[in-house]
C-alpha cells in the first residue's frame, strides 16, 4: 500500500519586474557575491530533472535596473522558477538582483531560449514568472514549463521517491489579457483573437497544412495574424 504524499507546489515566482535599457558588461563582472548559494540536497536522489536544460548552457541575463551580463554558463531551475549561474567551483547560484530577462543557447543546434516576466498575473501565476517568449507583436505566444516535485512513500517506509511532474501551458497575450490555450486548435485559437480576421486564419492554416499541436505550426500561425492588417 502506498500513501501518496504531494510537497507543497513547490513553483515559487520572483516578485514583478520590468524593464530598464541595458549596455553589455562582460561575466568577469560577475561573482558569487552576486548570488546566492542553491542548497543541492533538495534536489538529491530524484526522479526527473528541475532544470530547463540539466547541463550547464551558455546565457545572457538582464536585470531590473537594465544592466546585462552575458556568455554565462546559466540554468533555468524551474521548480522554483529561477535563472542561475555557475560560481566558484561550478556551485550553482541564484542571481540576488532581480532578472527582468535572460536566453538560454539552445542545445544541440536548436534556437537560443528567451524567457522575460511581466506579463499579466493568470492564477497562481505572477507578474514576476518568467515565461518562454515564442513570437512578439500584436498578440505573444508565450510558454510556460511548470514543474513540482510530489513524493510517494511506503507504508511505515522511513524514506520516500521524489519524482519531478511536468506541465506545460502555452497562452496567447491579447493587450492585459492572458488567454490559455485549453486546446491547441484552430477554433481554440480564433476564439482568442479578432473574429473579423477568422476567414484569413482559417484559409493560411489550411493551404499550409498546420497542425497547432505542433510548436513551430503554432507560432506560424501566430506570425501570419500578427503580419495582418
Amino acid at each position: 500500500m502506498k500513501i501518496q504524499m504531494k510537497l507543497s507546489c513547490a513553483v515559487v515566482f520572483a516578485a514583478a519586474l520590468f524593464f530598464g535599457h541595458a549596455q553589455a558588461q562582460n561575466v568577469s563582472n560577475l561573482t558569487d557575491v552576486n548570488g546566492s548559494v542553491l542548497n543541492l540536497q533538495k534536489y538529491s536522489e530524484m526522479v526527473g530533472t528541475p532544470y530547463l536544460y540539466e547541463d550547464w548552457t551558455i546565457g545572457e541575463v538582464t536585470f531590473s535596473n537594465g544592466q546585462k551580463r552575458s556568455n554565462i554558463e546559466m540554468k533555468y531551475d524551474l521548480v522554483e522558477d529561477k535563472p542561475m549561474f555557475k560560481g566558484k567551483d561550478d556551485q550553482p547560484f541564484y542571481f540576488i538582483d532581480p532578472v527582468a530577462a535572460f536566453s538560454l543557447t539552445g542545445k544541440n543546434g536548436a534556437e537560443s531560449k528567451t524567457f522575460k516576466n511581466n506579463f499579466p498575473p493568470f492564477k497562481n501565476l505572477t507578474s514576476g514568472t518568467f515565461y518562454e517568449v515564442l513570437e512578439e507583436g500584436k498578440i505573444k505566444l508565450l510558454k510556460k514549463i511548470l514543474k513540482i516535485i510530489s513524493e510517494t512513500k511506503d507504508y511505515n517506509s522511513a524514506t520516500g521517491v521524489k519524482t519531478v511532474n511536468e506541465q506545460t501551458i502555452y497562452f496567447l497575450v491579447t493587450g492585459d489579457k492572458m488567454n490559455p490555450l485549453q486546446k491547441k486548435d484552430l477554433k481554440t485559437f480564433i476564439s482568442n483573437v479578432d473574429a473579423a480576421k477568422s476567414d484569413a486564419i482559417s484559409a493560411f492554416a489550411g493551404q499550409n497544412k498546420l497542425n497547432l499541436k505542433n510548436e513551430n505550426d503554432l507560432k506560424k500561425l501566430v506570425a501570419y495574424y500578427n503580419s495582418l492588417n
